[in-house]
């Protein structure tokens, strides 16, 4: 392969060498990669401020050779979205949804919806205006986000039939199994295990998550105790898919009252 030229976002970065820095990046083109950035952690890098977290950069890529890495030879920014990175709550759900794409995608697999739902969702994070009753809706928010990226993943759950006999869920006293994918009907549940209770109103709003825009999600006004059940299902489905717990902890409260 050739050197290439590509936008990107950097899913994660870390220590190589002494003044070296290792890049994971998802782009539309290439999917996920890795490079290395010589001198990256010297003061004077020029690469450095072009590669932070919570922006679009243009790279250019020579690839490995003979098993080294591959490495970067230039980048810029492309869109810096500064209000991202302004403040504890934007950071917390910006690298939730970066944790997020890099434990759902597998490197070489590009796939251009994945990049523009990152970038869909980091625009509506560095403009719209949070306020300390939006809690619900932030959560709804990222919710949406890992729900419409694990249906891309071709891990859409089953939320408005039962997964066992297939007739419509209703009422308040279904689970959520993850093992098929989706809920079943409180006639079907005997013995299952480990399950999650969940009301049909969750379900509604959790196909509401996949199916609509993400504006759509934080105007609406659901209750805490439906906004906990979405988040106890969702963690669990992300977890028994990927076989792994996401290490960003989302503590919205804290995060909007600082």
């Amino acid at each position: 392969m050739s050197t290439f030229l590509t936008l990107a976002v950097t899913l994660r970065r870390s220590p190589w060498r002494e003044h070296d820095r290792h890049y994971t990046f998802y782009s539309p083109t290439h999917g996920k990669f890795t490079a290395v950035s010589r001198g990256a952690r010297k003061v004077q890098s020029k690469l450095a401020g072009h590669l932070e977290p919570f922006a679009v950069s243009e790279v250019m890529v020579a690839p490995s050779v003979r098993g080294r890495n591959s490495q970067l030879g230039a980048s810029r920014t492309v869109q810096s979205l500064p209000n991202l990175r302004s403040d504890l709550l934007r950071i917390q759900l910006g690298s939730y949804c970066l944790e997020v794409v890099d434990r759902l995608t597998e490197l070489q697999r590009p796939d251009a919806r994945i990049f523009d739902l990152l970038i869909e969702v980091f625009d509506l994070l560095n403009s719209y205006q949070f306020k300390s009753e939006s809690i619900s809706s932030l959560n709804l928010l990222v919710h949406s986000f890992t729900l419409k990226l694990l249906d891309m993943a071709g891990y859409r759950p089953e939320l408005s039939v039962c997964a066992v006999c297939r007739k419509a869920i209703v009422g308040t006293k279904n689970i959520f199994f993850s093992d098929l994918a989706g809920a079943v009907c409180q006639d079907c549940k005997t013995d299952m295990q480990p399950t999650t209770k969940v009301h049909q109103q969750a379900l509604i709003v959790m196909t509401e998550c996949l199916d609509q825009p993400f504006l759509t999600m934080l105007d609406q006004n659901i209750s805490p105790a439906i906004t906990k059940e979405i988040s106890v299902v969702v963690d669990s489905f992300y977890q028994h898919q990927t076989e792994s717990k996401l290490q960003t902890k989302l503590n919205l409260e804290i995060a909007v009252s600082a």
